[in-house]
């Protein structure tokens, strides 16, 4: 039943907007088989579609508490950099590095997650996360 709902829901989710039903499909796979990594991660898809990044977060982090799964923390590390203001958001982007980083790590041939993590890294240039040293090397 968890497959067969999580099946339904991911076929829902593949729109560019949140659809209900989908949300409905998945959130029920996943109360029905909590070890179910790609209903988690299209739970955490759906929630972040309809602008809930915090259930998004929690969706992918509930994919890695039951172990390393590249597309979780790839997200995971996208859904990071959105969260937060000031110095929150610096630790965040800097967080969000980390979860690319593993991700890569888990499999070095995958190029989403490599383009993830580049990504990951321009967010902490710009948000102001390198030292001044990195900022005036061009000069020495």
């Amino acid at each position: 039943k968890a497959r067969l709902s999580y099946l339904r829901g991911h076929a829902l989710n593949v729109t560019s907007t949140h659809d209900p039903k989908a949300e409905e499909h998945l959130s029920r796979a996943v109360k029905l088989d909590p070890t179910l990594a790609p209903a988690w991660n299209s739970l955490g898809e759906c929630f972040w579609k309809a602008g809930n990044v915090e259930s998004a977060r929690h969706c992918f982090n509930g994919v890695l508490s039951h172990g390393k799964d590249k597309v979780a923390l790839r997200n995971l590390s996208m859904v990071l950099r959105q969260l937060g203001a000031g110095e929150e958001r610096k630790k965040n982007i800097r967080l969000s590095v980390e979860k690319a980083k593993e991700a890569v790590a888990l499999d070095i041939t995958d190029g989403t997650s490599w383009y993830i993590l580049g990504n990951a890294y321009l967010s902490l240039f710009f948000a102001g996360g390198q030292p001044d040293s990195v900022l005036k090397q061009d000069r020495k």
